[in-house]
């Protein structure tokens, strides 16, 4: 049928990533379970729904994180076509993330999705109830409450998420983790108690002693640079505070 479109729908945000389930989603049910409304044999009625299936979507409203989840269904048009309807919506543009959501999977029975802080963020399947959280890249220590201090400038974030699962299942190692991608290098996101691996661990160091000398200077020039910067900030703004016109 291609290039035919046999449906759309209307969001309304600007969607950057999607991902789909191929089960029902009743926006009326998962509301009603988040707030423990229903009875055990109502959510396992609603649970083993069959027909239609889910599609998830995410990206930017108004400046904030848009994750949306749509019911899909096929319904008969004709003897001989069908067509692709939408029956219930559900979008958290206000919980989700103060940032734009950038990439978007499944892992395991729950969401998991990134945004611009930062943060990977694994959410039910009603698409409001959070479940953990996890910052990636390097987080720096604030000894010093400033205008930047939630602002570390070294932070990386994930532009684009992928579920390493296989059909084999967790018989082999790294199965069911989280790699993504921040545009420049690639991460592993794991649930383990052993200890992770770091990027030293798969590059040779051919750096003399004074290469790294030179390297730990510039790194100790960048924090005081970056500390007297934050000190400055924080006298503009006690200045600011006693009255000071502001230009």
């Amino acid at each position: 049928m291609f290039p035919l479109i046999k449906g759309s729908l209307h969001s309304g945000g600007r969607l950057c990533s999607l991902a789909s389930l191929p089960y029902p989603f009743s926006s009326v049910d998962s509301d009603l379970r988040r707030r423990l409304e229903l009875t055990e044999e109502q959510v396992t009625k609603s649970k083993n729904a069959a027909g239609g299936r889910t599609l998830i979507g995410c990206g930017e409203y108004n400046t904030k994180g848009s994750l949306e989840i749509y019911g899909l269904s096929s319904k008969l048009e004709d003897e001989n076509s069908t067509y692709v309807s939408y029956d219930s919506t559900t979008k958290n543009r206000q919980t989700a993330s103060s940032s734009k959501l950038l990439s978007v999977i499944n892992h395991g029975n729950r969401i998991v999705f990134s945004d611009g802080q930062g943060y990977l963020k694994w959410m039910e399947r009603d698409g409001f109830t959070e479940v953990r959280r996890h910052k990636i890249g390097k987080v720096e220590k604030v000894t010093h409450r400033s205008l930047f201090g939630t602002m570390p400038g070294s932070d990386d974030i994930a532009r684009k998420l992928l579920s390493t699962q296989t059909e084999a299942g967790n018989k082999i190692p790294n199965d069911d983790d989280i790699l993504f991608w921040t545009g420049e290098t690639l991460g592993l996101v794991s649930f383990s108690s052993g200890t992770g691996s770091s990027p030293e661990d798969f590059v040779e160091n051919t750096k003399t002693p004074e290469e790294t000398a030179a390297e730990e200077e510039e790194q100790v020039y960048a924090k005081r640079m970056r500390l007297a910067l934050e000190r400055q900030a924080d006298e503009v703004r006690f200045v600011q505070n006693l009255g000071m016109p502001r230009n």
